[in-house]
């Protein structure tokens, strides 16, 4: 299908998300809970002349202009190198150079699956008010809000599955295996139970909920599930997982606050165990706790340097001094009862 109305802006933005349990195990078919948040990716495509697709990257000030054809052979290349991934030859991040390059992968993977008729230029600026590779779904975030601008703006209508179905193939070149739970909650909104593909829906949770930004690991999420899939495949830890899951989850629709908190100081310490929250985090997370509070990483975590993304914290005490004693950025945020739109 071609574009109708070359001169029409259109814009799609999608929330991001943070788990507030789970994370990990939601990989390995285990319940994880999780809430979309007021943090958005948006994407805005126009016309522009000629016929090449000029990408704008605003949070790392990335652009570049491709034809179609040089668009395909780029595809070709990050196959290639994501088969190289599953055949062990190269880890995960080495799949995609660049943030602007899943942009690109998304919008030609795009349009041949859905086999979309692209005869103009078109300018695609995608940005984000939510932190990159810090475990709030900015990948999936993007993805979406890119889907959504596009086939709205070429007028070519897409079922919710289809939306999960191709951000899920697109996604699995960022992180090696997704879950999906990214994607859900982007394309929802709100707040929902996840357990081997199944979803309920739960009411967005009114605790005192604050994030803190401890700086973007080393690794990424691919490489974190990689690193540690051998705790979830030779142990019974998973199942530790669940249970802490399967308590919050009643917790927080009890709105028994010490409970949660309890549940999130035990998820914790599985977190710890598994190895994805470095020596300064975990430090950080002491004194936290000592104040009365409860937190716990929200994300893939990291198997080396000292970030780890966002920390969930769960209290009503104030952390601003002990935040600032660690130089980390405290990020007011509330759940997010819409999805995937266009604006």
């Amino acid at each position: 299908m071609s574009i109708n109305s070359p001169n029409i802006s259109i814009t799609a933005c999608a929330p991001g998300k943070i788990i507030l349990s789970g994370e990990h195990a939601v990989v390995y078919g285990k319940p994880a809970l999780a809430v979309a948040v007021d943090r958005f990716a948006q994407t805005t495509i126009s016309h522009r002349p000629g016929d090449k697709i000029q990408f704008e990257y605003m949070h790392d000030k990335l652009n570049h202009a491709l034809t179609l054809h040089e668009l395909q052979n780029l595809k070709i290349k990050i196959d290639q190198r994501y088969r190289g991934f599953i055949a062990g030859k190269c880890s995960i991040k080495e799949v995609m150079h660049n943030p602007l390059e899943l942009i690109q992968y998304a919008f030609v993977y795009l349009a041949e699956d859905l086999a979309l008729s692209i005869k103009n230029g078109l300018n695609i600026q995608v940005q984000l008010n939510l932190p990159v590779g810090c475990g709030m779904g900015a990948s999936a975030a993007v993805i979406l809000s890119l889907m959504h601008a596009l086939v709205s703006h070429l007028g070519y209508p897409l079922p919710a599955d289809k939306y999960l179905y191709h951000g899920r193939e697109i996604e699995n070149l960022q992180h090696g295996k997704s879950s999906g739970l990214d994607l859900f909650l982007s394309l929802h909104g709100g707040c929902y139970f996840f357990v081997d593909g199944n979803t309920s829906k739960r009411e967005v949770p009114n605790i005192p909920l604050v994030l803190v930004n401890t700086g973007k690991p080393q690794n990424s999420t691919g490489e974190c599930v990689t690193a540690i899939a051998n705790h979830f495949q030779a142990s019974d830890i998973a199942d530790e997982f669940t249970e802490v899951t399967m308590v919050m989850d009643l917790a927080l629709q009890q709105k028994n606050l010490a409970a949660v908190q309890q549940c999130i100081r035990e998820n914790h310490e599985l977190l710890k165990y598994v190895g994805v929250v470095p020596d300064k985090v975990a430090k950080f997370i002491a004194a936290v706790e000592e104040l009365g509070n409860a937190a716990k990483i929200s994300g893939a975590g990291a198997v080396s340097g000292d970030n780890a993304g966002i920390v969930l914290v769960v209290g009503e005490k104030s952390i601003l001094d002990i935040a600032a004693e660690y130089g980390y950025e405290v990020l007011t945020i509330k759940g997010e009862h819409c999805g995937l739109q266009i604006i």
